[in-house]
């Protein structure tokens, strides 16, 4: 069911929003689930199904000696930490990817569903599409044998927290950074990238984002100039405190690759000035990569599900103080990624589990925190 309603944006009213009922969503939910499942397993089964890195972890799961512990930079005992909760949650004894692949599906469907139930009544058509798009994106990428279903629980964790009324803002902001640096240290070491920029963020939004005495030139220039430190600093400290994560860093950028869509540096310098710079026309890059355009049209649809996100968290973050927090979060996770993404297609895969919290930040998810947390625990 559609209905109109005026928009004021801008001071122009005769441009009008179209809202769509969320049932609608709700009603096409399993008919996007078998069209991401179809992209998966025919134009996309090369790069993503073939060569998918659960098939080495079947054995592992049934008879590996694994045990948990926590990941550093020196090693790389995330997938095995990936592989030992699996096993310990693999009580039906699945022994293919496939069976793998369709549980896992089953389950985070099944969560994101019931995630989707707390949607509003009715919400914005563009909105609309990029739902429908996220939910397929989320089936031809990261409902599979991986590491993205254990990471999305994190940021389902994270929305909650977002949407829980009854805390304040310091309380969301000291959850959401024990969150993600717990995730870091059972999954991606390179997620605490992402969380002192997420507090970076936030000073920049409470202290030049929301003033009204400054234009959106200056705004956007003085954070790009704050960014760029808050890059060097980084680059600094790991250079000569921690000179293996200086390595790890530099590597990802000036490695050779055969990817199609590799994120490599315009230059190949180490000088950590130009390793800034590098690093905020990679964020550029990644907000906005027409550069995809000239692959075929079998990109297009990617470029225009990143554009849409990138111009829409772009208006929120310069024209509304509500939900700010969600938005800074999306910020710091696009310039903590731009440090270590390899390629488009591990950044699309990664960018997309980041789904529940860019609902909040579009407003289109009610404040019932309660009420989800329950169902989800069901």
């Amino acid at each position: 069911m559609y209905c109109l309603k005026r928009n004021s944006n801008f001071g122009i009213n005769k441009f009008k929003t179209y809202y769509v009922d969320k049932n609608i969503i709700l009603f096409l939910f399993i008919f996007l689930i078998v069209i991401g499942k179809i992209i998966r397993y025919t134009i996309m089964k090369t790069v993503l199904v073939d060569a998918g890195i659960g098939y080495s972890w079947i054995e592992l799961i049934a008879n590996g000696d694994l045990y948990f512990n926590f990941v550093t930079i020196d090693n790389a005992i995330a997938s095995e930490n990936v592989i030992y909760i699996f096993s310990k949650l693999n009580i039906f004894g699945l022994q293919t990817y496939l069976e793998f692949e369709i549980a896992i599906s089953v389950i985070f469907n099944i969560i994101t569903f019931v995630f989707l139930l707390k949607m509003k009544k009715n919400i914005k058509f563009t909105n609309f599409i990029f739902i429908c798009m996220s939910i397929i994106a989320l089936n031809i990428f990261d409902f599979t044998l991986a590491k993205e279903p254990l990471q999305m629980i994190f940021f389902f964790i994270c929305s909650i927290i977002l949407l829980n009324s009854k805390l304040n803002a310091k309380n969301k902001i000291f959850l959401i950074v024990f969150v993600l640096s717990f995730s870091a240290l059972i999954l991606r070491i390179y997620y605490l990238i992402i969380v002192s920029f997420f507090l970076i963020i936030i000073f920049i939004y409470k202290f030049i984002i929301s003033k009204t005495n400054i234009n959106n030139t200056k705004k956007i220039i003085i954070s790009l100039f704050l960014i760029f430190i808050s890059y060097l600093t980084m680059l600094v400290a790991c250079k000569y405190l921690s000179p293996s994560s200086y390595e790890a860093l530099l590597y990802v950028r000036t490695r050779s690759s055969s990817a199609t869509t590799d994120m490599l540096n315009i230059t190949n310098s180490d000088n950590v000035l130009m390793l800034s710079i590098e690093y905020i026309i990679m964020a550029a890059r990644m907000l906005f990569p027409i550069e995809l355009i000239t692959y075929g049209p079998k990109y297009w649809v990617y470029v225009i599900y990143q554009l849409f996100i990138s111009f829409v968290i772009i208006n929120k973050l310069l024209t509304t103080k509500k939900n700010y927090l969600s938005i800074c979060l999306f910020v710091a996770f696009v310039l903590g990624s731009a440090t270590f993404e390899p390629d488009f297609g591990s950044w699309v895969r990664h960018e997309t589990v980041l789904m529940p919290v860019f609902l909040v930040a579009i407003d289109c998810i009610q404040v019932n925190s309660r009420a989800i947390a329950r169902k989800i625990k069901c």
